[in-house]
């Protein structure tokens, strides 16, 4: 009866209201602590007393020193409720927001009860998952030592003395589904929460057009709606808030983790928000826990025919049935290049989309920013103030697909990447109808089903598995002659030594008539870089007939580099060190020829944009031999034959005249020169080059001395 004592708002006793400026301090003789979260739940601070006996109070106005100890026994209960949320530092510290050109902070209710807290704490935390307890510990761990906790550059204090106790559960799932009924409750709560499980056929579920498709990776719409709005960020209403009092119907195509699955029925009971969930095939839950809410499995009825012609099956490409297959938006196949063509033939054939530009997406290095929209920032002045100004950048794959152009996304789909395309999937009838997908999977040829499509009725797509053809000869390996030493220095060493350089970039220019892509390997030390260099100070014939741009940072100058007859190369150093990326992005120009008429292939998909190259544009990758420890063989190089050419050390003239006598003895002093002659100077150069020659020998697997 009196709990309206301790609401957070609107307090009132016996229907009075309670002033704001009035405490309430309830004093509990139980002996022992109460941890019934209904009871702890409506008190901001809780103080535990038990440690201090009778005669501790008798003493106080006695003995200060006593008095002292008395207060470090006084431990301060500071409680707080992860409710779920994946970012844990936003929930427990606060809210970091945009203010003109800087960052504000907003402190959260956790760091407004730390305000001023010297006495001995114990921060008493629950519905955390596992993993976030870990990093939680290692913050507080961390900052018990500096005193204070760095959070963007704001220090947050904290007691000296505190301890950090967690629930032995992860997640309250007993006390949030309390909150809940199902339809036959005798006694039917306000809200109400209904599981279906394996759900594939959509067509069978009533009001679907209502139904919301929800995984890991787009489970924030349900908590906030971001948007850019007058060059603002701006964070709206989730979708749990905004069906407050009504019936919220989720397509969950994948697991949820135990954190998401509590936050959404943390939300849902705090905005009294009824649920329908529709858990997609083999998308485990813990039967324990949710049974009760369990309804009687919905009879599957066929999906859109007209999306799909025929169940997916096997299909040879050698069969007449493969063509009309191929009509299929979401094609998985073992080999997507074969596939790709196979559709392409298709699709320039159709009526329907013979006149249609194609747009092709090699996937394997996409954002899903990439494809649709993305945020960009930047800071503005105006009216002598400065402020952050976003704006939404659509992506030219969105800008195509509203023109009518087709665009085909292929290739092995970062696993992240294809759930966040879930909803794309299931709309294509009506939202994508030119879009296309080509997924790369291992299948068998008695495959009928995607191992990542689970959740997809397999009536939405087609398998096409293509047999291995025997193995292609791989191109030849092409390896520069090794170096030898001489007894002596050549008298003609200056005009050798140029005559070296002057053959590696002949072969260069020559490899890359014949390639759009290169490969350069060799240890460090032989020259990889420093003939890049050189190309780009002599060019190849006439200096200025080529323009070397440097790594992926430099992709846009170099894609937009239209001069005529000019070769413009983008050399990627030290690729096979960073596995990061699959550099598939050139896959098809890899493969273009090097006929200037075919140019469909040198088309390039990079964050968000389609690039028309020539056959002047070439990219050149520098790195170690493979064999070197920790080097990549990334997915273009599995996919494609991409020529390599491996560098031996430079010839014994160029070494003593690049390396030896122009940095070193070129700028001795003549004082020095008259001690040391340069014939003498070369025989010292002689042994030396010996020595690094034996040196790098020896060393398969290690950096070269040089």
């Amino acid at each position: 009866a009196s709990n309206t004592i301790f609401d957070q708002q609107n307090r009132t006793i016996n229907g009075t209201k309670i002033p704001d400026n009035v405490k309430i301090i309830c004093i509990d003789e139980a002996k022992s602590q109460s941890v019934d979260p209904a009871v702890l739940s409506r008190f901001s601070i809780a103080i535990d007393l038990r440690s201090i006996s009778k005669i501790d109070l008798l003493s106080i106005d006695h003995n200060k020193e006593r008095s002292r100890d008395i207060e470090s026994k006084i431990e301060e209960i500071i409680e707080f409720d992860g409710e779920g949320m994946q970012n844990w530092q936003q929930k427990l510290l606060g809210r970091i927001i945009v203010d003109g050109d800087k960052l504000q902070w907003q402190k959260s209710e956790f760091v407004k009860d730390l305000d001023g807290k010297e006495t001995k704490c114990s921060f008493q935390f629950k519905n955390f998952s596992k993993q976030q307890q870990r990093q939680i510990l290692e913050l507080f761990n961390q900052a018990k030592i500096q005193g204070f906790i760095n959070y963007f550059g704001y220090e947050i204090k904290i007691p000296q003395n505190f301890s950090i106790k967690f629930d032995q559960a992860e997640f309250d799932f007993t006390g949030i589904l309390g909150s809940f009924s199902t339809s036959s409750s005798r006694i039917p709560q306000k809200i109400t929460l209904k599981i279906h499980k394996n759900i594939q056929a959509l067509d069978a579920i009533g009001d679907k057009e209502n139904l919301v498709t929800i995984n890991s990776q787009l489970f924030d719409q349900l908590l906030v709606k971001k948007s850019i709005e007058d060059l603002k960020y701006q964070e709206k209403k989730g979708l749990i808030e905004e069906h407050k009092n009504q019936t919220l119907k989720l397509f969950i195509t994948e697991k949820l983790t135990p954190a998401q699955l509590y936050c959404l029925m943390f939300n849902a009971q705090k905005h009294q928000v009824s649920l329908e969930l529709y858990f997609a095939k083999n998308v485990k839950i813990d039967d324990k826990i949710f049974f009760r809410f369990y309804q009687s499995s919905i009879a599957e009825i066929p999906g859109d025919q007209d999306i799909l012609p025929s169940p997916a099956s096997p299909v040879s490409p050698d069969s007449p049935a493969f063509l009309s297959s191929a009509q299929s938006r979401i094609i998985i196949s073992n080999d997507v290049e074969k596939a790709f063509n196979d559709l392409q033939q298709k699709l320039k054939t159709s009526d329907d989309s013979s006149t249609k530009q194609i747009n092709v997406v090699n996937i394997e290095d996409v954002l899903f920013s990439d494809l649709f929209d993305d945020v960009k920032h930047q800071i503005t002045e105006s009216s002598g103030k400065r402020y952050f100004s976003f704006q939404k950048q659509e992506s030219e794959v969105a800008q195509n697909l509203k023109k009518g152009e087709v665009v085909v996304l292929k290739g092995k789909f970062p696993p992240d990447l294809l759930s966040s395309l879930h909803e794309q999937i299931l709309d294509l009838k009506n939202q994508y109808p030119n879009l296309y997908f080509i997924i790369e999977e291992d299948i068998l040829q008695s495959s009928k089903e995607s191992s990542q499509l689970v959740w997809l009725d397999p009536k939405r797509y087609s398998i096409a598995y293509h047999r291995k053809e025997e193995k292609i000869q791989e191109i030849p390996i092409l390896r520069e002659d090794s170096a030898c030493v001489e007894n002596q220095i050549s008298q003609d060493s200056k005009q050798e030594a140029q005559a070296f350089i002057m053959q590696r970039k002949s072969k260069l220019k020559e490899l890359l008539d014949k390639n759009s892509t290169l490969q350069i390997l060799g240890h460090s030390g032989v020259g990889k870089s420093s003939l890049l260099r050189e190309v780009k100070k002599t060019g190849f014939v006439n200096q200025g007939d080529v323009e070397v741009y440097e790594e992926l940072a430099s992709f846009e100058l170099w894609a937009s580099d239209i001069s005529f007859r000019k070769t413009k190369i983008l050399v990627i150093d030290e690729f096979n060190v960073d596995g990061s990326t699959n550099f598939t992005m050139f896959r098809d120009f890899a493969d273009a020829k090097t006929d200037s008429a075919d140019q469909s292939m040198r088309k390039i998909f990079y964050k968000g944009k389609f690039y028309q190259l020539s056959e002047n544009h070439k990219v050149v990758f520098l790195g170690n031999p493979h064999n070197y420890g920790n080097r990549y063989k990334h997915k273009l190089f599995l996919d494609c034959q991409i020529q390599e050419w491996q560098l031996m050390d430079f010839s014994q003239s160029y070494i003593y005249e690049k390396i030896l006598k122009e940095p070193i003895f070129d700028k001795l002093s003549q004082q020095i020169k008259r001690q040391l002659s340069e014939e003498n100077f070369k025989e010292i150069a002689v042994e030396a080059i010996r020595k690094y020659y034996e040196n790098n020998q020896k060393k398969s697997d290690d950096e070269s001395d040089l």
